[in-house]
């Protein structure tokens, strides 16, 4: 007998067909999270001085708040997994979907320029 394949969640799917993971993070625990990226990868090295970016490098999400990062899938591990597996479980963490994760970045305003000769009557 076929064993059928479990249903894939929007998240699985995202991950699936982009190779990216997309999160929001809280700003106050994701120095504490790229902490122990280092460590578990025995960062730094003679040729990697850190394995996630400073926080002040992440994007701002339109909620003001939350900061943006996405990881290529083939970074992570079974550590990593469980290394966030509290995070997202308080919501500190939030795995989005490509879809979410565009929907989450602050649009600019759209900036037109003015001839300060033109005549508006």
């Amino acid at each position: 007998m076929i064993e059928e394949a479990p249903p894939q969640t929007p998240i699985d799917i995202s991950r699936a067909t982009t190779g990216f993971r997309y999160y929001l993070v809280d700003p106050a625990v994701y120095p504490t999270l790229a902490a122990g990226v280092d460590e578990a990868r025995q960062y730094p090295t003679r040729h990697t001085l850190r394995g996630l970016p400073p926080v002040d490098e992440l994007a701002d999400a339109v909620d003001g708040v939350s900061k943006m990062i996405q990881i290529q899938t083939w970074r992570f591990n079974e550590a990593d997994d469980e290394m966030l597996s509290g995070a997202l479980e308080s919501g500190a963490v939030v795995e989005l979907t490509q879809t979410e994760w565009f929907a989450n970045q602050p649009q600019e305003e759209p900036f037109l320029e003015v001839d300060p000769d033109a005549d508006f009557e």
